[in-house]
């Protein structure tokens, strides 16, 4: 540390701005499990996400500024300086938060006004501050982040999420890398490569990484529980079924799905695959070539700039089956099988593998029912339903110069109610499908 005025020392601040994906969730879940540890050796933390941000489900980006989050974060980090800084003990402060290398949040204003606050706080005569960020190339980092907004909110396609990040110049790092040069000092940025990091076999080498670069205490000293790995990647199948389910929930049932998607991501295998077609990867990357070679020259990150000579093949479709199977596996965990945890309407989940059994290219039905249940239903079988009414729409009419060979009822408890009303209409038995709340016909 540099000395000062009566040999008192300079105390650190390190800010971990991002990049989003790379590791950030493992770094901030590790830092708070192990909060006493850290205490004892001198090191305290905290993060402004939740106090600065508003949270969106329904748009890229999810987040938002508050209007008053210069105020709010000004009163955060003050009283993050006070609580510590008469500690003779505390000697490092960190701050931890992905937004900081969000271009589609924070413009460069937006940068400038968080970092001044900062500065002010820690003024430069009591704190050397460093800024610790990971990149991670282009292509990983936009495949990353897709998945993870189709985990929980997102559900269009790949190619218009791609379209989205090269429209705005988001796979421009340098500019927001600069940005943070200009305010701190180029010698005060620390630029590590994720990819590189990910790659090494040693165990926990992005702890290694990290505290290093703080000068902390040896891994091996952590706990990681289980909220460390709460953003890891699970399977490409449970993926694609969130996606397709998406547009038909609400946020309370997004979450849901969510939490049970991983907690049966185990018994998938979780094996290589991209949203990518190869001409897509070549086109990004010649498209990143020149501003990564100048971010490796100037912020001396090894290899960010090193040229991809072949792309291997992998799987990035999903069948039908494949996405009964997994439904097949939320409907035996006991959370799917309880009303009081989800609303009726997902108790569509119950028969969904006999809905999809339902889809044989050539039967016609009608669908009875427009609710939530109606509506999943419809997005298996769009093709085939040729009709669609509910008991405000039917009357005689609805079945004139209709050709069906069968009627789903979709209305979970009501079938008994519905079925003879359908006899009026001389609908016979034969012709009614009713979906119970075990899957069975």
């Amino acid at each position: 540390m540099a000395k000062l005025k009566g040999n008192i020392m300079k105390k650190k601040l390190f800010i971990h701005i991002g990049m989003p994906k790379t590791g950030g969730t493992t770094i901030r879940e590790t830092l708070k499990e192990n909060k006493n540890l850290f205490l004892d050796y001198g090191i305290v933390h905290t993060r402004l996400f939740n106090i600065i941000l508003d949270t969106h489900y329904d748009r890229v980006p999810r987040y938002s500024l508050k209007k008053n989050f210069k105020e709010l974060c000004e009163i955060h980090l003050q009283n993050f300086y006070n609580k510590y800084f008469n500690d003779k003990n505390i000697h490092t402060y960190l701050i931890n938060d992905d937004f900081f290398t969000n271009p589609g949040l924070l413009s460069k204003k937006d940068i400038k006004a968080i970092t001044e606050i900062i500065k002010k706080i820690f003024k430069s005569s009591d704190f050397n501050i460093k800024i610790i960020v990971y990149l991670r190339r282009q292509d990983y980092w936009i495949e990353s982040l897709y998945i993870n907004y189709l985990r929980v909110h997102y559900h269009k396609k790949f190619s218009e999420f791609l379209k989205f990040f090269e429209e705005n110049d988001y796979i421009n790092y340098s500019k927001t890398l600069d940005i943070y040069a200009s305010i701190f000092g180029i010698k005060n940025i620390i630029v590590e490569n994720f990819d590189n990091i990910k790659n090494n076999s040693k165990k926990n080498s992005l702890w290694k990484n990290y505290l290093k670069h703080i000068n902390s205490l040896t891994p091996e000293l952590l706990s990681l529980g289980d909220n460390v790995f709460l953003n890891k990647k699970i399977a490409h199948p449970l993926i694609e079924f969130k996606r397709l389910l998406n547009p038909y929930l609400t946020d309370n049932e997004k979450w849901f799905y969510y939490t049970e998607l991983n907690a049966i991501s185990k018994s998938f295998n979780n094996d290589s695959f991209t949203y990518f077609s190869s001409k897509q990867r070549k086109k990004l990357l010649q498209k990143c070539k020149k501003t990564n070679s100048y971010i490796s020259k100037k912020y001396l990150i090894n290899d960010f700039d090193k040229e991809v000579k072949k792309v291997k093949k992998v799987k990035n479709k999903v069948s039908n089956k494949e996405l009964t199977n997994i439904f097949s596996k939320i409907l035996k965990r006991k959370n799917a099988q309880e009303p009081s945890r989800i609303s009726k309407s997902n108790l569509i989940s119950l028969f969904y593998n006999n809905i999809a059994a339902l889809k044989d290219g050539t039967s016609k039905y009608i669908l009875y029912g427009l609710g939530s249940s109606g509506k999943i239903i419809d997005l298996i079988l769009k093709d085939q339903i040729v009709k669609k009414v509910d008991s405000n729409t039917i009357n005689q009419t609805s079945f004139e110069n209709i050709e069906f060979d069968y009627i789903i009822i979709s209305c979970i408890g009501r079938e008994q109610d519905i079925i003879p009303r359908l006899t009026l209409f001389n609908i016979s038995n034969d012709k009614v499908i009713i979906l119970d709340l075990k899957g069975n016909f």
